[in-house]
């Protein structure tokens, strides 16, 4: 995932919105669910390479479930942490996907 500028409050805001994508989801969480879904499709850059609910990018895994097939603690690592975990097959793309956009540093979606 490319660098962002996301802080703890709207990483928050980001979860909320996923987790609002599944009706299922049980588990409430605080945030604003339209200043999270402003967030993934602007200023936390998500939406290059992540999709939801088709709308978005397909580098990255869609994201359409990802709230309710996902504990929370996975959702902020993965906001926070992004390289940490790299879904498999992904790391050859993170590194095609960092060289032609200019990015400094290994970015995976």
């Amino acid at each position: 995932m490319p660098p962002n500028d996301v802080t703890e409050e709207e990483t928050w805001m980001i979860i909320a919105y996923l987790r609002s994508q599944e009706a299922t989801s049980s588990t409430v969480v605080t945030g604003s669910l339209e200043k999270g879904q402003a967030l993934f499709f602007g200023k936390g850059l998500c939406v290059q390479c992540h999709m939801v609910n088709g709308k978005g990018g397909w580098f990255g895994p869609d994201l359409t479930r990802i709230g309710a097939s996902r504990p929370i603690s996975y959702l902020v690592e993965a906001i926070r942490e992004p390289n940490k975990r790299l879904a498999e097959g992904l790391e050859n793309l993170a590194e095609t996907i960092s060289i032609s956009s200019g990015y400094t540093r290994r970015s995976p979606c």
